[in-house]
């Protein structure tokens, strides 16, 4: 019996195809149902509720409909837990565990696991041929980066819990803010720590970090813990490679994990892209604190200098991703707010593009410069119609369904809505609020507007995310994909100063005068 003609058109237009991507998103679907569901059985919330507050969690958002401070200390451990179970960092762990087993069940089935264990210490002339010891090179490699992020990934969550602990226990005037609250300061150290390095923006507090403005600790750990945990993770990763790599005995993994990191994960830029990365991030907090201080240093109200300035740069570092506040937004300009809107939208394109952009590189080493740009272009292009697509029919689509409180509510209007929004894509969490209420705009809207605004969340924690499956998603060994491109580059820093091959060993550089002419490559091994 065959398949109806729309099932095969379907399936041949790739609609079932299983993708990281898909996988993804099934991941992130299926985590906030069953958190949705056991926040309604721990606590008195309705449903809508309590899916609203899993999806934020989970996708780093921190917008709330219910005040979380509020919640009792069951309800915020899972809220916790729902943080961790949608890191960015702990994510990438994801494909890199699934290509370790793959090198492993491949090498396996060929009889040559011994091969695996006894690493890039072999001479390759000792192996069958270059392609196994550049596979074996790639495996140690994947093995260096899943201890890596493993470490850094607790570490990063740890020594601020340990901080924050201690600071809490023993400083008077912080244990004075955490009695006023009733929080512990053990409690506090755990949740503030996860909630600050996955940029949750969630706060035991209900008004975000406000009680905290004046705590120069607090606030700098905290700030440090934000860009660790998502905007500089390529930076601090290859930073922390070329730091072991000084002393290491075995520097081939380290090596290759410089030179092509990108084969390995989304998130490990060549040195170039890498330093464009850190200015960028530079210039966009330089731009936020200036302009924070020319626009809005009036309207803090009698806070001294000092604390002006502390709060200006912690909103700068806070905004784009992680959407703690320690000033009222309510009392922020328009113009501030606009800013913060531009720069809550961007968020993630500096990321995003330098993946999509090295990938393609590491697809096509041998294009010209002047095609990388076009590429870049192309995708700037693709990524802003998409966003702004899914943006405005999301704004269309609640304030269609918010119109009577529009028409009635003068706190209502189409910027607070649109800011909600682009808040909830760029997954920062921060809200105009609305008066005398503890939680997020989004509170006073309508069943349907939350549940759009569910779906925006959803998207925009997947946006960052390669459209295809790119180059660090290919499981497999090396030599079953790119037997020769480190070859063809030409500017790999491997330890091995000879190739071999089963039947003879010849010099690098010879090789290299070999693979210059298009029609010799693949003369230079024999498989």
């Amino acid at each position: 019996m065959e398949a109806p003609r729309w099932l095969a058109c379907l399936c041949r237009h790739g609609l079932f195809t299983i993708t990281f991507r898909r996988v993804h998103f099934a991941y992130f679907i299926a985590g906030t149902l069953l958190g949705s569901g056991l926040l309604w059985a721990i606590e008195d919330l309705a449903w809508l509720d309590a899916y609203f507050l899993a999806t934020s969690c989970m996708t780093q958002t921190g917008l709330s409909t219910v005040n979380f401070a509020a919640l009792n200390t069951g309800s915020q451990v899972l809220c916790w837990l729902l943080i961790l179970l949608g890191s960015y960092t702990l994510l990438l762990l994801l494909p890199l565990l699934i290509r370790l087993h793959r090198y492993r069940k491949a090498y396996h089935g060929r009889g040559k696991t011994q091969i695996l264990r006894a690493g890039s210490r072999l001479f390759p002339a000792q192996l069958w041929n270059q392609e196994i010891y550049q596979d074996v090179v790639e495996y140690e490699a994947v093995v260096l980066l899943i201890n890596i992020i493993v470490g850094y990934f607790f570490f990063f969550q740890i020594v601020p819990w340990a901080l924050f602990w201690i600071y809490t226990s023993n400083y008077g005037p912080a244990e004075g803010i955490l009695n006023r609250y009733g929080v512990s300061a053990f409690w506090f150290a755990s949740f503030h720590s996860v909630a600050a390095f996955n940029n949750s923006g969630m706060s035991l507090f209900a008004d975000s970090l406000v009680p905290w403005a004046a705590d120069l600790f607090v606030l700098l750990v905290t700030c440090v813990s934000i860009v660790g945990g998502q905007t500089l993770i390529p930076v601090f990763l290859r930073l922390i490679i070329r730091s072991f790599r000084v002393f290491a005995t075995n520097k081939s993994p380290f090596d290759y994990l410089l030179d092509h990191g990108r084969n390995v994960t989304t998130h490990l830029f060549p040195a170039r892209e890498t330093l464009v990365l850190a200015y960028m991030w530079i210039s966009i907090q330089a731009v936020e604190f200036v302009c924070f201080v020319a626009f809005d240093w009036h309207r803090l109200g009698d806070t001294n200098n000092g604390q002006k300035l502390l709060n200006g740069f912690f909103q700068a570092v806070s905004t784009r991703t992680a959407g703690f506040s320690t000033v009222d937004f309510g009392l922020l300009s328009h113009t501030i707010l606009l800013l913060y809107l531009i720069f809550m939208y961007i968020s993630s394109y500096p990321i995003a593009i330098t993946v999509r952009q090295t990938a393609a590189v590491e697809e096509e080493r041998m294009h010209q410069k002047s095609k990388t740009r076009h590429y870049f272009q192309r995708t700037l292009r693709t990524l802003l119609f998409r966003d702004i697509s899914l943006l405005y029919f999301s704004w269309f689509a609640i304030s269609a369904a918010e119109q009577s409180h529009l028409d009635d509510d003068g706190h209502f209007d189409l910027f607070k809505i649109l800011f909600e929004i682009i808040s909830a894509y760029g997954t920062v969490g921060l809200s105009v609020g609305y008066p005398n209420t503890t939680t997020s705009f989004s509170a006073r809207w309508s069943p349907f507007s939350q549940l759009v605004l569910c779906v925006v969340m959803l998207s925009g924690r997947h946006r960052g995310l390669p459209r295809s499956i790119d180059t660090s998603f290919k499981s497999g060994t090396r030599s079953e994909r790119h037997n020769m491109d480190l070859v063809r580059r030409g500017r790999s820093r491997l330890s091995p100063g000879l190739i071999g091959g089963d039947d003879f060993v010849i010099s690098v550089p010879r090789l290299r005068r070999a693979a210059s002419y298009q029609s010799r490559p693949k003369d230079c091994f024999k498989d």
